[in-house]
């Protein structure tokens, strides 16, 4: 006497059952609810190269924040376009794009920069107000507020922070897994 294919099906379900969680206990630990979070912290670090020599102002740095509210420090950096620095006191010029990265706990963030200003503060200093847009999976967007330390030697000094963000985390969101751990069962 056979088993009839819709009892067959369950039963396979039912044998597939503890593989399936066992794949989803065994995750990586980026696993996020979906919503919408807010980022707040501070950035430190240095300017690597002027946007004169590399094509766009490099920074690398720091980031000792949280993303709602739980620890989630990381590092940062961002390639930033703009127009020529400004040499009065005062001045201010645009920023015209570029591009950026961050990890936040073990939540990695990246996009575009959209806009902003450098802003000379005759002492050696800029303000730096860059607007990044986050994309590649996540959606928000995050201001800065950075001052850029020019006069005090060789790298300029970055100091700032997350003036104001907010990320969209999709439902699901997973850090890549290498070839040896891909399959747990191996």
């Amino acid at each position: 006497m056979s088993t009839p294919p819709h009892h067959l099906a369950k039963r396979l379900a039912l044998a597939a059952l503890p593989a399936i969680l066992a794949a989803v206990l065994l995750a990586p630990s980026s696993l996020h609810a979906a919503g919408t979070t807010n980022l707040a912290g501070d950035l430190s670090g240095v300017e690597l190269c002027p946007q004169v020599v590399c094509g766009a102002a490099v920074f690398i740095g720091r980031f000792d924040g949280a993303l709602d509210g739980a620890a989630g420090d990381g590092r940062w950096w961002v390639l930033v376009n703009h127009e020529a620095l400004p040499d009065a006191a005062g001045a201010s010029t645009a920023i015209t794009g570029g591009r950026w990265g961050m990890t936040v706990g073990d939540q990695p963030l990246r996009g575009l920069v959209s806009s902003g200003s450098i802003t000379n503060n005759g002492d050696g200093t800029f303000t730096v107000t860059p607007y990044l847009d986050v994309v590649g999976g996540n959606e928000g967007t995050l201001s800065l507020s950075i001052l850029l330390d020019h006069g005090r030697g060789w790298p300029p000094t970055v100091l700032g922070k997350v003036a104001a963000g907010t990320v969209e985390i999709p439902a699901i969101t997973r850090a890549p897994i290498s070839p040896a751990t891909s399959q747990p069962w191996s």
